[in-house]
């Protein structure tokens, strides 16, 4: 890996890991985010688990998850400042304050 690691392909790195489950390859920011058949949403932070995934993003996004519209230039998405989730990470157990949204595995 010459070019480092972003959020989602560790995100896949660590779900392999944790559950031996491989997530479909082309599953980035957005079709993680918004799948409900692999993950469900926690209603509350105190009801996460280690490896539940946590994402964050805008807090008055100008564009929903749903009306969000990729756009790409040579190859690279164009307009991620209008993506209104913009990273995902892990819960480890411990957890800081602040809002998020989580999801976990189903198995």
């Amino acid at each position: 890996m010459s070019h480092g690691l972003n959020c989602i392909s560790l995100a896949h790195l660590i779900i392999h890991d944790l559950f031996g489950y491989v997530l479909p390859v082309t599953y980035q920011c957005t079709e993680l985010s918004t799948d409900q058949e692999h993950f469900t949403s926690i209603p509350s932070a105190s009801l996460m688990r280690p490896g539940d995934l946590v994402w964050f993003g805008l807090a008055n996004p100008v564009i929903s998850v749903e009306d969000f519209v990729p756009r790409f230039e040579g190859g690279r998405l164009s307009n991620f400042n209008e993506y209104p989730i913009n990273h995902v990470a892990i819960n480890t157990g411990v957890r800081d304050q602040g809002d998020s949204y989580s999801s976990t595995l189903t198995r």
